[in-house]
């Protein structure tokens, strides 16, 4: 199943809600966009608590969103805990920041299962058509 909420300011409550329904075992999500929906790396600490417990969801995309070293760290550590399986993240990277640099050379030398790929292309190519939706 996909759930394309993108270019949706979901704010913080709608954020959420959302966790709340990914930490749920019954959750069989495997594709979220949540490309330009104002995330925040407060956000990310919300959706990191999520992405920890929830098992089926393989690839997030949160292109056009803000948020900085602090929650693309937060984000990776959470999906690098926990992977028993292949997982993209795809994000808006400031990859002339050195610290993101070094993030994702560690990712790519000891982390086989977790795919991070910047958000440089129109996401429109990538998302699910409409009967992919629910």
């Amino acid at each position: 199943m996909h759930l394309d909420l993108g270019l949706n300011h979901i704010g913080v409550t709608g954020l959420k809600f959302l966790c709340e329904a990914l930490k749920k075992p019954v959750c069989n999500l495997k594709r979220l966009w949540l490309w330009g929906c104002a995330i925040t790396p407060f956000s990310c600490e919300i959706l990191a608590s999520a992405l920890s417990s929830n098992r089926s969801l393989i690839s997030l995309d949160l292109g056009q969103n803000s948020l900085g070293y602090s929650g693309v760290k937060t984000l990776c550590d959470a999906l690098r805990l926990q992977s028993p399986f292949h997982r993209t993240l795809r994000l808006r990277i400031d990859e002339s920041d050195p610290r993101i640099q070094k993030l994702l050379k560690e990712i790519q030398e000891s982390d086989s299962q977790l795919t991070i790929e910047s958000d440089t292309q129109d996401p429109t190519n990538n998302r699910p058509s409409s009967q992919d939706i629910f």
